[in-house]
């Protein structure tokens, strides 16, 4: 008795992608991902990079010896006295309060119109009851800006240049 038998060829099943039919690849929705998220991350990073927030520090400052000066200026005016602002390159004083200016920030003030801006040695900013100051022009410098600021002689807010 003779069996006769017959072989069948098994086949391995191919791997197929959910997206699309190439076995070998990525699909060109995956691909486009894939850069968005790396492309993100790279963003992360190099915003974050230390050293790079001059431009921020200069900022900040600005908005606080904004804020400083127009304090000063309403207390003066609430107890009706002269108040005083100390100002010298490296900080500004005032009724024990004080403002540092940061080591990346260089300060100079224009004390006349039409003058030279100066680093400042230390002088006294009178703010007098009535509201009346005298006009100063602040010039902030870092590595990558400047801002110039100017206060109004009678309110003591910053003014747009």
């Amino acid at each position: 008795m003779s069996t006769l038998s017959v072989k069948t060829a098994k086949k391995e099943p191919k791997m197929i992608s959910e997206t699309g039919n190439n076995p070998d690849g990525f699909s060109l929705l995956e691909l486009v991902i894939s850069l968005a998220l790396v492309s993100l991350m790279v963003g992360f990073f190099v915003v974050h990079i230390p050293g790079k927030d001059t431009g921020r520090e200069l900022n900040e400052f600005r908005y606080e010896l904004e804020r400083f000066v127009v304090k000063t200026s309403r207390s003066g005016n609430a107890f009706g006295e002269d108040r005083v602002i100390t100002v010298s390159s490296e900080k500004l004083q005032s009724d024990g309060e004080e403002l540092a200016v940061p080591a990346t920030v260089e300060l100079s003030v224009q004390r006349s119109k039409g003058g030279e801006f100066n680093r400042p040695d230390p002088f006294d900013w009178v703010f007098h009851p009535g509201g009346l100051i005298e006009p100063l022009r602040f010039r902030l410098e870092s590595e990558s800006t400047s801002v110039v600021l100017s206060f109004d002689p009678l309110t003591a807010r910053p003014v747009a240049e």
